[in-house]
């Protein structure tokens, strides 16, 4: 008990001399930020327990342990074999009746003290389930929770975009939209769509309905062609960034997560478009051409549903990162113009 009331002094002391206001659930990061915590995280345990970091982060290791400081930890997950914060903050109501439910001092507290003091961690519990009386409480969010993104499937309706062996470009955009924003709701995000479906949607509708959602970040979603160059190939991304700073930095975070989950050739990101639907946007946005369908090697791969899967799955760590990089919680995230 002793070392539980050194530990909230010394978190006391820490905020006073750095004039900080206290608050407790800041307090553990903030006096450990440099503890190691390789007691209570290992990457392939992390990953491998929980199928949506597994997605992202598989072969980001970095990523993966930026997640756990951020997100992981306050939200209970177990990243060790060996420590389970729930079973650590049941065992020993004393750890309890100091940290109460801020978990993340649960972590750094064991690798502080607990272990040296032959505390025990391993234990099957899991987060306590709500009762009635919980409900409305405050549950474990994703990620990406807070962040409202719009998906703009490009073309549509009478407008079929590329053609190609009889597939219809405005049915691939719209195929990857709907795959984006099954994986971003996962992650929690919420998701617009300025066409769920296979309709005509003008331009000046798209950047109006961008423009209505202020809080909001947009990717529209194309594939390019160039007609009688079956070699050209590679993945091109659009924004506008003079008067809309964040375009810039939205726009490489999403381009660079699909470039790193298909493998695609870069093309290069283009800050200065003249696309509609980002030259007219007040919000972060990028327009992302997918790849070629001219090219018959990414035309199967346009046309295939598992590489769909690894473009929603790049644009999703690109949101993410996007969220890293802002630390912005408040983020809520026809034709040939486009």
């Amino acid at each position: 008990m002793k070392r539980i009331f050194r530990f909230q002094i010394l978190i006391l002391l820490a905020f006073i001399i750095c004039g900080i206001k206290f608050d407790t659930k800041a307090a553990s990061a903030a006096l450990f930020p440099t503890a190691d915590l390789s007691p209570v995280y290992d990457h392939d345990y992390y990953i491998n327990r929980y199928p949506d970091l597994y997605a992202v982060y598989s072969a980001d290791p970095a990523g993966a342990y930026d997640h756990f400081l951020k997100c992981g930890m306050a939200e209970g997950r177990q990243a060790s074999p060996s420590f389970n914060v729930y079973a650590y903050m049941n065992r020993y109501p004393d750890l309890r009746e100091a940290f109460k439910d801020d978990l993340k001092a649960y972590y750094y507290h064991y690798v502080s003290f607990g272990i040296s003091e032959g505390r025990s961690a391993s234990g099957d519990e899991a987060a306590p389930s709500q009762t009635p009386s919980d409900e409305g409480a405050d549950t474990p969010k994703g990620p990406l929770s807070g962040m409202t993104v719009i998906l703009d499937a490009g073309h549509g309706g009478r407008d079929p975009g590329c053609i190609r062996n009889g597939v219809y470009e405005k049915n691939v955009n719209l195929s990857i939209v709907m795959k984006t924003g099954a994986m971003l709701e996962s992650f929690g995000a919420e998701v617009l769509f300025t066409r769920p479906g296979d309709s005509f949607v003008s331009l000046e509708y798209r950047y109006a309905f961008e423009n209505l959602h202020p809080n909001a970040v947009f990717v529209s979603i194309h594939c390019n062609a160039l007609p009688g160059n079956a070699s050209h190939s590679g993945m091109n991304a659009y924004c506008f960034a003079p008067g809309n700073e964040k375009s810039s930095l939205f726009a490489a975070c999403v381009y660079s997560g699909a470039l790193y989950t298909t493998g695609a050739t870069a093309k290069g990101l283009k800050t200065d478009s003249d696309y509609k639907v980002v030259l007219y946007s007040t919000i972060p946005s990028v327009l992302l051409e997918t790849g070629y369908m001219s090219s018959p090697k990414e035309f199967r791969l346009l046309t295939s549903s598992g590489y769909q899967d690894l473009i929603a799955a790049g644009i999703t760590t690109g949101l993410i990162n996007y969220r890293l990089c802002t630390s912005d919680s408040t983020v809520s995230a026809e034709e040939s113009g486009r």
